[in-house]
């Protein structure tokens, strides 16, 4: 069942879920529909409430320029704390918005808490629509340093752009990735411990945080039991994959 801002039923329905629990039905939204929230509310039954939400009907504006924003690197290493991006829009018809204003900043998730204080970039673009920014990574990076379960994080940004002769503003999100080393490296081995006296089988895997596979050599190290005496087991390299 669906209502409207003021409670006002507009629509309900009855359908059944397949054997994997899903179900499916359609709304056809009026063309005098109110703009606003709406609420949804679904029933196994009269009296068994199985969940509701809540969306936004709203006038739908065709756009009139896009923006693009993206970083110089495809990563930045913990040692390097200053990201610069480039952000730029440009109309339908290709040419560039020029002198607009640009404002980027961070998102974060519903379990972060938002710094109140937490500074944003902002800017003007020149004649071509491009605006070029630094944005601060300090924070994560400190938060790598620290913790040495994760390889990598990645920050989420929004560049808002605001086009001076409409005052329309679009949004473009974009990732920045912040990596504890230039390759990441994962080892993959049995479930159980082996028998020292049979061959084991191991996997390794290498790639840059952008996810590129990495060519290189690797060197395996290691002892049975004896944690403090580490040898060589061997010298290998990694496939173009």
């Amino acid at each position: 069942a669906i209502s409207d801002g003021q409670g006002e039923a507009v629509f309900s329905g009855t359908t059944k879920t397949t054997r994997f629990g899903v179900m499916t039905i359609d709304w056809e939204i009026p063309a005098d529909a109110k703009l606003g929230e709406y609420s949804l509310k679904i029933d196994e039954g009269e009296d068994f409430k199985v969940g509701d939400a809540k969306f936004m009907v709203t006038r739908y504006d065709l756009p009139t320029f896009s923006v693009a924003a993206k970083t110089t690197r495809p990563f930045y290493l913990i040692n390097e704390t200053t990201a610069e991006v480039k952000v730029s829009a440009s109309y339908l018809f290709g040419k560039p918005v020029g002198r607009g204003k640009v404002r980027i900043i961070r998102e974060r998730g519903r379990n972060d808490i938002l710094d109140s204080d937490e500074k944003s970039v902002e800017g003007e673009t020149d004649d071509q629509g491009s605006f070029t920014g630094n944005l601060d990574l300090t924070e994560a990076a400190d938060s790598l340093k620290d913790d040495d379960t994760r390889m990598y994080v990645d920050l989420t940004f929004a560049a808002y752009f605001t086009d001076p002769t409409t005052n329309r503003t679009q949004q473009k999100r974009f990732d920045v990735r912040v990596s504890r080393q230039a390759i990441n490296v994962r080892f993959i081995r049995q479930a159980v411990d082996p028998n020292p006296d049979v061959p084991y089988r191991f996997y390794v895997t290498a790639f840059y945080p952008d996810g590129t596979p990495a060519q290189c050599d690797i060197r395996v190290e290691g002892n049975y039991r004896d944690t403090n005496l580490v040898s060589k087991l061997g010298d290998t390299r990694t496939n173009s994959y």
